[in-house]
């Protein structure tokens, strides 16, 4: 969450607080995960595969619902594929800066989740909650 609105600072400075500049910031993250994503596919796959990766990515209703949507979660793909690109050129190449950036990047990550959503509100593991809540299925009969 921090990552997302620090991003948004240099836009905001430079175009004014308007909910399309909001929109810019993270049609730019969705842009940077599709490259991040073609990178990683072409390392792995070769060019097919990225090429592949790139349209597949392209025409997701996920990626394209939480960037046209503006929602922070963007953020999280995007840095988890730059790090692990940059931790494949390390496997390639074996020089140092290329792990350094990957653990930098995974290291970004984990500024990214809002902390407080994760837990649930009375404080119990996510798992006792869910056990003791009564069925939530409601079975609707007609008569």
């Amino acid at each position: 969450m921090p990552l997302f609105s620090y991003s948004l600072v240099p836009l905001v400075a430079l175009l004014g607080l308007k909910p399309a500049v909001v929109r810019l910031g993270i049609a730019l993250w969705g842009c940077a995960d599709l490259v991040a994503m073609s990178l990683l596919a072409g390392l792995t796959l070769g060019l097919p595969g990225a090429a592949v990766a790139a349209l597949l990515g392209a025409v997701s209703p996920w990626h394209q619902g939480y960037s046209r949507f503006a929602q922070e979660v963007m953020t999280a793909p995007a840095t988890i594929d730059a790090a692990m690109v940059c931790f494949f050129l390390w496997l390639r190449r074996k020089r140092d800066s290329w792990l350094m950036l990957s653990a930098l990047l995974f290291a970004f990550h984990l500024f990214l989740l809002d902390h407080q959503s994760i837990r649930p509100r009375d404080g119990r593991i996510a798992g006792g909650a869910a056990r003791e809540r009564p069925n939530s299925i409601m079975v609707s009969r007609r008569r």
